[in-house]
């Protein structure tokens, strides 16, 4: 039975890249991964993206004292969001630079570091396998907007002045710049 016919597991990774750290010594490993078309339209859904045209990272992976395992990337990602304000569709870069840990099962930190939202934990190492893929996948998703605004598009909502409005005499043109004026007026007697 595949893993992903398995109640409750979880889904093949759309953008694998399996990488050993086993042969790691003093001098780090450069990769530079590319997602193709077929694993864009999956990582696109993933990420509620209309559309992912292009992602690609540079990695530098270099094993540290104690079995740790560093990797410090750059992502390139073209997205197509959908802005938040007008719905339409409109494509965006994204770059994003970032370092991730990972450490040996028997060397992940316990108790007190893992309730500490600063600390930087490490990701478990699954034997002497990283997935590159996943961890550019992950870093995609953190580095999306996850209010994503067309560029000049802004929201003009409430302010505080308007908000004391509401409660007033508030005529056409107020209810025009603050939906909520008109349903103001539906609730109070006349």
């Amino acid at each position: 039975m595949s893993r992903a016919t398995v109640p409750g597991a979880m889904p093949p990774p759309e953008f694998p890249r399996s990488f050993d750290s086993e042969g790691l010594a003093g001098t780090p490993a450069v990769r530079r991964i590319e997602a193709k078309p077929e694993e864009r339209a999956a990582l696109a859904r993933r990420l509620g993206l209309v559309a992912l045209a292009a992602l690609t990272a540079e990695l530098t992976i270099t094993r540290m004292a104690g079995g740790f395992v560093r990797v410090d990337g750059v992502l390139h990602a073209t997205v197509t969001q959908t802005c938040v304000v007008t719905l339409d569709a409109f494509e965006a870069s994204v770059v994003e630079d970032f370092t991730a840990l990972f450490a040996p099962a028997d060397r992940m930190p316990e108790g007190d570091l893992l309730a500490d939202p600063d600390a930087d934990v490490p990701e478990p190492l699954d034997g002497t396998r990283i997935d590159l893929g996943e961890l550019v996948a992950q870093q995609l998703s953190l580095a999306l907007d996850p209010y994503p605004k067309a560029p000049g598009v802004t929201f003009e909502g409430a302010s505080a002045g308007e908000a004391e409005d509401v409660g007033s005499d508030a005529g056409e043109s107020d209810a025009g710049r603050n939906p909520f004026a008109a349903l103001a007026k539906l609730g109070r007697p006349d």
